[in-house]
């Protein structure tokens, strides 16, 4: 079966974005290609594209030798089978995009949609987007299809490879163990993205329409790091504060009465 489709991106970047700027004028700063070797800046003309197969050694690799590579997912989206999507760790995840259907392809696109998400599982596929190809998955979000580009495995390092990672069989004690469980027990939720914001962001925000006004910008002071003696008191002090926060008025709860 095939499905004519449109991909479009499911995600924007909102970070800030700084520019370079001459100390001096202010103006922002452009960057040249040039070639060490002959001295000279060089025009869009004279770069070519070059893969380093030894140190130092390239090969050329043209735009005409690109679209004539052997790859049948050089145009399409090839499903090669279906998957639960909890087995999919979330790590092998690159960028999401949005699925469209083309045109005549309406009612085979929300068959799979639908058939998708009655199964609850996703579609694993190849792609090839920005002169690569891609593993990815296509699964259902609300009323569409996202494909979502993913890492292959020989891409994602090992967790071997961190330093400093302690062994699981370290002593934890019972009352370390059932303090820490209750505190995450206590902030389980609902996950609602729209509650969270970027505070980078918008303090940025602030302090550019302080400068464009004129206004003086304060630094907030650091808060001073809570002093614990050790790892159980650490949690039983976190356990505490949320339940402050969560008592009525804001105040602790009276222990005599459950709480």
């Amino acid at each position: 079966m095939s499905i004519p489709v449109r991909l479009y991106p499911a995600t924007e970047d909102r970070a800030p974005h700084f520019r370079h700027l001459h100390r001096d004028c202010g103006t922002p700063m452009k960057y040249l290609k040039w070639c060490p070797r002959c001295d000279r800046k060089l025009e869009p003309e004279d770069v070519i594209r070059g893969y380093q197969y030894q140190r130092g050694r390239f090969v050329p690799v043209s735009d005409e030798d690109l679209r004539h590579l052997p790859l049948p997912t050089a145009r399409r989206i090839d499903i090669l089978q279906f998957v639960p999507l909890r087995e999919v760790d979330p790590i092998y995840y690159h960028k999401p995009y949005f699925i469209a259907p083309g045109q005549g392809g309406e009612r085979a696109y929300v068959l799979l949609l639908r058939v998708l998400r009655d199964l609850s599982v996703g579609a694993l596929a190849k792609v090839a987007l920005r002169a690569r190809e891609w593993l990815a998955t296509i699964r259902p979000y609300r009323r569409v299809l996202v494909l979502e580009t993913m890492q292959f495995a020989d891409e994602v390092r090992s967790p071997d490879a961190v330093p400093g990672v302690p062994d699981e069989d370290i002593a934890v004690t019972g009352p370390e163990m059932e303090t820490a469980r209750m505190l995450v027990e206590a902030l389980c939720g609902s996950f609602r993205p729209e509650q969270y914001r970027s505070e980078y962001r918008r303090a940025l925000d602030e302090l550019v329409r302080r400068k464009v006004e004129g206004r003086e910008f304060v630094q907030p002071e650091e808060a001073p790091p809570v002093a614990v003696p050790d790892l159980l008191e650490a949690l039983q002090v976190s356990l505490a504060q949320l339940q402050r926060k969560e008592a009525p008025g804001g105040g602790s709860k009276d222990s005599s009465q459950g709480g």
